[in-house]
């Protein structure tokens, strides 16, 4: 997909998913199987969301 391509094309960047809940309860607020092998992207919930900026 072209999220995974932006990633694997931009090794040296952080990208950061923000979940409302970063619980894995559900397939919107886990993690993206696709992307596990990828180094450079974190999970984050709405809570940890303002102490990034």
């Amino acid at each position: 997909n072209q999220w995974f391509t932006l990633m694997d094309w931009n090794p040296k960047i952080k990208f950061i998913k923000i979940n409302r809940k970063n619980d894995g309860s559900d397939k919107v607020n886990g993690p993206i199987s696709e992307w596990k092998n990828l180094t450079n992207i974190e999970y984050a919930d709405y809570s940890r969301l303002d102490n990034l900026a």
